[in-house]
C-alpha cells in the first residue's frame, strides 16, 4: 500500500506534523517515491477502484463456493465415547468446534471466519491410532487458535485489491504455506512422531487410492 500514489498523496501529509524523531529515512523515501509516481496518480485511482471491484467479486465467488460445499456435507452426531472427542479434549480443542462428516475427501480441515470449526472424516479414527489422531487435531487446533481461515481470506482480499502487483499474490500464497508450517510446528511440540506417522499413513492411503 505504501508504494501506491493514492496512499502517498492522501496520507503522507501526516509527515508535516509528525515528531522530528519519526521523520526518518523510510518516510522520506515514501515521499520521494510519491513524487516520482505523481504523473500517473490518476491511473492508480482507477487501478484501486478496479482492484476493489475485483476483490469483492472474487471473494464473493469464493464465499459462494464455500457455502455450496458446506451445504452438502453430512454432519453426524459425535458419540460420547468417540475417539475424535477424546483426542480433541486431550489437545485442548473445544469439542463443540469439531464436526464429524461421512465421506469427507480430506482427513480433516478447519473453516469458518468468526468461529472456526474443525471437520473430521468419519473413518479417520479407523485409519489412525489415538496418538496420531491427537496430532492431526493439534494441527487443526492451531489453525483455530490463529483464526487462519479469516486471516487468509483477508490476505486474499488484499491481493485482489492490489491485483496489479503480482508479488502480493505470491506473498499471500507463501503466507498460506507458512500457516500450515506453523500448525505443524505447534502439533510437533507435543506429538512430533505421531504427526510424522499420521502424515505418512494418510499419504500412503491417498497413493493407494
Amino acid at each position: 500500500l505504501s508504494i501506491s500514489p493514492v496512499v502517498g498523496h492522501h496520507l503522507i501529509g501526516a509527515v508535516s506534523w509528525l515528531p522530528a524523531s519519526q521523520q526518518h529515512l523510510g518516510v522520506l523515501c515514501l515521499v520521494a517515491l510519491h513524487h516520482l509516481l505523481a504523473p500517473v496518480h490518476n491511473l492508480f485511482h482507477v487501478l484501486l477502484y478496479a482492484g476493489l471491484a475485483y476483490a469483492v467479486l472474487d471473494r464473493a465467488r469464493a464465499a459462494r463456493r464455500h457455502a455450496l460445499v458446506m451445504r452438502v456435507l453430512t454432519v453426524e452426531p459425535m458419540p460420547v465415547d468417540s475417539a475424535v472427542l477424546l483426542a480433541a479434549k486431550r489437545v485442548g480443542l473445544d469439542p463443540a468446534r469439531v464436526r464429524v462428516v461421512e465421506g469427507l475427501p480430506n482427513p480433516a480441515f478447519t473453516t469458518g471466519w468468526w468461529q472456526p470449526q474443525v471437520f473430521v472424516a468419519r473413518d479417520l479414527p479407523q485409519r489412525l491410532s489415538l496418538n496420531e489422531l491427537e496430532a492431526v487435531l493439534a494441527h487443526e487446533a492451531e489453525h483455530v487458535r490463529r483464526r487462519d481461515p479469516l486471516r487468509l481470506f483477508l490476505l486474499r482480499s488484499l491481493a485482489g485489491v492490489l491485483f496489479w502487483l503480482p508479488a502480493i499474490r505470491r506473498l499471500v500464497a507463501d503466507l498460506a504455506d507458512e500457516a500450515e508450517i506453523a500448525a505443524d510446528d505447534a502439533a510437533a511440540r507435543t506429538h512430533a512422531l505421531p504427526l510424522a506417522s499420521a502424515i505418512l499413513r494418510m499419504a500412503g492411503a491417498d497413493l493407494g487410492a
